[in-house]
């Protein structure tokens, strides 16, 4: 429950400073992924820390944080003076194959600021339903799409 509540949390952060850095994209134009740097920072943060990418290349921000669970990478605004390297899209996933291939797995591929959620269905706990946008009714769900035995297989097996 912790590490989704924080999710919960960084998500909905995140996706407020994504609309406060859109507001301002008029005088700064970029912004920085800002990684804490230690012994529990992942290969996919620290290989994208300080990197810094235009805002108005919307495939980029699907490298605003959070990248994974418990990811403590932030971003901030770079004003127009900036004339350093802008990193693209294709050259942030070229940095760490891998670790774009499970962003992609895990669902954190996203623009948490543009896309009106929290959880995607990647994270989803409902193994079992469709990964296109189909509307789900909650009251058609059973224990078994959670992933979730049957009650007789667990009354069968217990104490």
């Amino acid at each position: 429950m912790r590490t989704e509540w924080d999710h919960a949390s960084t998500t909905s952060n995140m996706a407020a400073r994504y609309l406060e850095m859109m507001d301002d994209v008029e005088i700064a134009p970029y912004w920085r992924l800002n990684a804490i740097i230690d012994d529990g920072t992942t290969v996919i943060c620290r290989s994208l820390d300080g990197k810094v990418f235009d805002k108005r290349d919307q495939n980029s921000w699907k490298f605003l944080p959070p990248l994974h669970w418990k990811c403590r990478t932030d971003a901030e605004d770079i004003f127009d003076d900036y004339d350093g390297e802008i990193t693209s899209f294709d050259g942030a996933k070229e940095i760490d194959p891998d670790g774009w291939e499970r962003m992609q797995k895990q669902g954190f591929d996203v623009n948490w600021g543009d896309s009106d959620e929290v959880f995607t269905r990647a994270q989803s706990y409902l193994k079992k339903l469709p990964q296109d946008a189909t509307p789900i009714d909650v009251d058609d769900l059973g224990i078994t799409d959670y992933g979730l035995s049957e009650w007789a297989k667990v009354k069968k097996n217990s104490y």
